[in-house]
């Protein structure tokens, strides 16, 4: 079972809301983050993030390597377009490069890629930027001291790393990290 789901085209959680058994999770709206009713292809009601500041954060979910040293993190989203040189959707990321799923970061190749701890480039066979204006399904594959992949729409990026991550926060972000400027539109 996952630790955790949310699903933003459902309501918002109440607070008995639970993490397993595909229910969705509780989960913060921050900094002006909103749910929009309508999202790209009809897809349904979306969390937006349209620029630097506005996220969620699912609150007390520890994906540290301690506690975690094999973790999962898969993300579905349309990217509007690549508003700046980092582009961090989801995470738990302290300092360090921490466990996170990036889109656009210009350290990691300018594609997608997952933080393992140091900065690596997953794609020799791919474009260097992730597809804009369709939906994506984005999974990283974090295994501490083992071999790590991302994968973009089942594609698994054709070089592999292998992680050595920090503890992290212990709740997970999406839309951005705490730091600033490191934001995607979508």
């Amino acid at each position: 079972l996952p630790v955790t789901h949310i699903d933003f085209s459902k309501d918002s959680p109440s607070s008995s809301c639970s993490p397993t058994n595909n229910k969705n999770s509780c989960y913060k709206l921050r900094n002006g983050a909103k749910i929009h009713h309508s999202s790209p292809g009809n897809a349904g009601k979306a969390l937006r993030i349209d620029r630097d500041g506005p996220h969620a954060i699912i609150p007390g979910v520890n994906i540290g390597p301690r506690n975690m040293p094999h973790c999962t993190l898969m993300i579905g989203l349309y990217l509007e377009k690549i508003p700046n040189n980092r582009g961090w959707v989801f995470g738990h990321e302290q300092s360090g490069f921490d466990r996170s799923i990036l889109m656009h970061d210009s350290r990691f190749g300018g594609n997608v890629a997952s933080a393992v701890g140091k900065t690596w480039n997953p794609w020799t066979n791919r474009n260097n930027s992730p597809p804009i204006k369709q939906w994506i399904h984005v999974t990283a594959v974090f295994r501490q001291n083992g071999d790590s992949y991302v994968y973009l729409n089942g594609e698994r990026s054709d070089r592999k790393v292998i992680a050595s991550n920090s503890e992290g926060l212990r709740d997970l972000w999406i839309g951005r990290p705490h730091w600033g400027r490191h934001n995607i539109d979508g």
